[in-house]
């Protein structure tokens, strides 16, 4: 299960044609260049709900749902997984250099781990369960080890044992399109589907109106499960997050 700090809804356009209620996406084929496709709007009833331990702030959210603050001290977190003893983790993109839009050379940014052993809704502490990245956007688990997306690689991590804290770690994969400056778009999202045996890696485009030089750029780049047969899953996706 995957958790966003904030709830994200995507609408993909796919190649197929599909019906939401009234309203049809057509098949690629019939459509003329240039069209766009808007989502539909639907209602949701939301409403302004305080969100507990944080009485200065609010979500709107639907009737009945209620919102508690797990964490904080968490820095710039970005997107949270389960580890395998239902400890939540979470990627923060926080450095020492004091700025959101910039990695740190000096590889200061950490994945952490956010335990509740006494399952009242609250992390109890906030433990560094590996660190030494430039800007890391992403973590995932599978098959007993740690993923952690860096902004210009994927990193494979072990806990050998059993601290929380993951000391052995490789390069999984290594040389996705990162941050320079005036880049856009450099953070990727992890997916593994183990029933096709393909891990999935998302790469933004470099700005918002350009042709890319980078064939990666604003795709989701697919890999075997092993890191091997890198190849371009799907392409024109400016920010897939």
């Amino acid at each position: 299960m995957r958790i966003a700090l904030a709830a994200l809804l995507c609408f993909v356009a796919v190649a197929e044609a599909q019906v939401y209620r009234d309203f049809v996406i057509a098949s690629a084929d019939d459509v003329a260049p240039g069209t766009i496709f808007v989502s539909p709007t639907e209602d949701l009833s939301l409403q302004g709900e305080p969100v507990r331990g944080m009485e200065d702030r609010t979500l709107r959210v639907p009737a009945g749902f209620h919102v508690r603050a797990f964490a904080t001290d968490v820095g710039k977190a970005r997107l949270m997984a389960w580890g395998p003893d239902s400890v939540l983790h979470v990627a923060s993109m926080s450095t020492n250099r004091g700025s959101q839009w910039s990695p740190d050379p000096d590889t200061t940014s950490r994945v952490l781990a956010l335990p509740d052993r006494d399952h009242d809704g609250r992390a109890d502490e906030v433990i560094v369960a590996a660190d030494g990245f430039l800007w890391p956007n992403d973590v995932a688990f599978f098959r007993g080890a740690m993923y952690v997306a860096d902004t210009h690689r994927i990193v494979r991590l072990h806990d050998n044992d059993g601290d929380g804290y993951y000391e052995e770690r490789e390069v999984f994969i290594d040389n996705l399109a990162s941050f320079s400056p005036g880049i856009s778009h450099v953070t990727h999202s992890l997916v593994f589907d183990e029933a096709r045996g393909i891990l999935f890696v998302y790469q933004g485009s470099s700005c918002d109106l350009c042709r890319e030089d980078n064939t990666e750029r604003a795709t989701i780049t697919a890999f075997d499960l092993d890191g091997s047969n890198r190849r371009v899953w799907a392409t024109g996706l400016r920010n897939a997050i």
